[in-house]
């Protein structure tokens, strides 16, 4: 059988990283992945970008530029 799957998974904006809690890296809704965000440590800014806690204790984030060109883009 082949199927259309649709999940969720969060990466941070600066490096990269995907949040991977007790092995699970894809949520089955939005809401879910903003609740494991939450739960990780990781933050959702009001621009919709997500960064993890490393990248948010490094002091490397620019708050104030929503087009940090050192951001992680897919």
């Amino acid at each position: 059988m082949i199927k259309e799957v649709t999940y969720y998974e969060v990466i941070c904006d600066k490096c990269g990283e995907r949040l991977c809690l007790d092995e699970v890296t894809a949520w089955q809704s939005e809401e879910d992945a903003k609740d494991a965000l939450d739960y990780a440590g990781w933050q959702e800014m009001e621009s919709g970008r997500v960064y993890c806690d490393d990248c948010l204790d490094s002091g490397e984030i620019n708050f104030g530029d929503s087009n940090n060109e050192d951001d992680y883009d897919n």
